[in-house]
């Protein structure tokens, strides 16, 4: 092959990027949204009920769990990926589970003082690094998903409900401070709930049991949160959630929460009389 060939066929040759797909309906938009800048989607999924959405999208597609960490690198090696996003809720429960673990995973885990979701997570970001694989921003591909300032439904907060939504987003930094969990659920300027764990639906669905109805949810980011891993998000999940728990404002921090589906999300936050505001 002479030189203008080989040229010609480098230009021709895609490049390749990386999802590792947790739970949640973002794993699918980012890949759609990938795939329309031309890339080579390889997608590694975290969860056995994946959508089936991320398998037909995917030029390859491989299914491991989080404790799979010598495998993961592996793979993304083998298919010659050099950067990749990581994005979706993934459970790290397995982290209690040394049996499911790696070697690499339970190296990892030693060397942690803390073993919080952040800590985690950027020792992994760091493994993947040091093979050579550079993890980007969750949000470059999906800035139009942060949340807006300002009230993003029809319906209004009533005085009562703005003295709880300044209430809760003051509680929620601090949280988040303390790197506990990114959102507090509050009735009357008390916290009835804090997120840990279990993730934001099911901690509104605990507090549901306790303040009966017009809970005002309050999400926020960590300062200095790293975009890599850790941008905080609410779908259409959550407002099923809101409703269940017969909650009546969702308070989200704007231009640092994602909005999965976020017409979609807003139109059963009308449905449902749910106020959504962006602080």
């Amino acid at each position: 092959m002479d030189k203008k060939k080989k040229e010609v066929t480098k230009i021709k040759k895609k490049v390749k990027m990386g999802l590792i797909a947790g739970r949640g309906e973002l794993p699918l938009i980012l890949a759609k949204q990938i795939k329309k800048e031309n890339f080579e989607l390889i997608i590694i999924s975290l969860i056995k009920d994946a959508h089936k959405g991320l398998q037909a999208i995917a030029d390859r597609f491989y299914m491991f769990e989080l404790g799979q960490i010598q495998t993961i690198i592996d793979t993304l090696i083998s298919e010659e990926v050099q950067q990749l996003v990581m994005i979706g809720k993934v459970d790290k429960e397995i982290i209690f589970d040394t049996a499911r673990l790696d070697s690499k995973t339970r190296a990892i885990l030693a060397k942690l003082r803390d073993k919080d979701d952040n800590a985690i997570m950027k020792a992994i970001v760091e493994e993947l690094g040091d093979a050579g694989i550079k993890v980007l921003d969750q949000t470059l591909y999906l800035s139009d998903l942060l949340a807006t300032k300002g009230v993003l439904t029809k319906k209004q907060p009533d005085k009562r409900q703005w003295l709880d939504i300044e209430y809760g987003m003051m509680m929620a930094k601090e949280i988040a401070r303390l790197n506990i969990g990114q959102m507090v659920v509050v009735k009357d300027r008390t916290v009835l709930a804090v997120e840990a764990q279990e993730g934001t639906d099911e901690t509104i669905l605990r507090a549901g049991g306790l303040g009966k109805e017009g809970l005002v949810v309050a999400k926020t980011s960590k300062l200095g949160h790293d975009v890599r891993f850790d941008i905080p998000t609410v779908g259409s999940s959550t407002i099923k959630a809101l409703i269940k728990a017969k909650a009546g404002v969702l308070a989200i921090e704007s231009g640092k929460v994602i909005i999965a589906d976020k017409d979609k999300m807003i139109k059963e936050a009308d449905e449902s009389e749910i106020v959504i505001v962006g602080i």
